[in-house]
């Protein structure tokens, strides 16, 4: 699957990974989503208020971000707790999800 990724900002604006729109019915996601298949996440967080608990969200949450999916089912927003760049962001997104990435904001631009 191809994903757009647009690296977080200075100033609070969260990263943002983004696929075509695969809708949830109630907060839950059916076996084919690409992050939470048969999981509930609306009204179901993490302390930290991350939804998504599958395994591939963990996976990616351990490697220094922070991120929760859209409740609509189509994409994830995210921030680099450890300074990630994009590069980095990029390479850690296709190992987790294995996804093709197309950087539509980098941390360089503006």
């Amino acid at each position: 699957m191809k994903v757009e990724y647009y690296h977080e900002r200075p100033g609070g604006y969260t990263g943002n990974i983004l696929w075509p729109i695969q809708k949830s019915r109630n907060g839950r996601f059916s076996p084919t989503h690409p992050v939470a298949p048969n999981a509930v996440i609306w009204g179901n967080s993490t302390k930290s208020g991350e939804m998504g608990p599958s395994d591939k969200m963990s996976a990616f949450r351990a490697l220094g971000y922070w991120a929760s999916c859209f409740p609509e089912g189509d994409g994830i927003t995210m921030r680099c707790e450890r300074g990630q760049n994009t590069a980095k962001v990029v390479e850690d997104i296709k190992a987790v999800f294995g996804w093709d990435v197309v950087v539509k904001r980098g941390d360089t631009d503006q």
